[in-house]
């Protein structure tokens, strides 16, 4: 797929829910062959939006590389480079980047300490502070809160 046609940055917004979409598609059916050949459509989306409107929804491409690096390309020091974008651009107002971090990094590398700290990070957010993130980081907050009743699924302990 080229995408290199779609030239007008209120464009990134399309190709980001539709990569977002893929992406989400993707995870809900774990391991079927079918659908896993479709991940690099995920990136060149997110590549082109990003190319058009680097701080597209305070960062939200960017947390979506950090998500694919990670996960899928296995590029820590690419996943790194778009977690500090992705904070840099969130202006401190998406609680989402903290989760991100943790489920892409402490959680693979099981540092609980590390995880722990970003899901309080996360559970701290004032979600009236930013109205127009509200829901974004409601959800996100519930998504902390399921994964620290997770725990002891999560990590083992020696």
């Amino acid at each position: 797929i080229a995408l290199s046609f779609i030239e007008n940055s209120e464009d990134a917004g399309l190709l980001y829910w539709t990569g977002a979409a893929l992406a989400k598609w993707i995870s809900f059916a774990k391991g079927n062959p079918v659908l896993l050949i479709r991940l690099p459509e995920i990136k060149l989306f997110m590549t082109r939006a990003l190319e058009l409107d680097s701080n597209f929804d305070l960062g939200a491409i960017h947390e979506v590389l950090v998500t694919y690096e990670a996960q899928v390309s296995k590029d820590t020091t690419q996943a790194l480079k778009h977690y500090q974008q992705a904070l840099e651009a969130s202006k401190g107002q998406r609680a989402s980047v903290y989760l991100t971090y943790a489920e892409s990094f402490s959680l693979p590398r099981e540092n609980k300490t590390e995880f722990l700290s970003y899901l309080q990070k996360v559970k701290g957010f004032d979600i009236d502070a930013y109205p127009e993130q509200r829901l974004t980081n409601a959800i996100t907050m519930q998504r902390a809160e399921y994964l620290l009743s997770k725990l002891d699924e999560l990590f083992i302990e020696e």
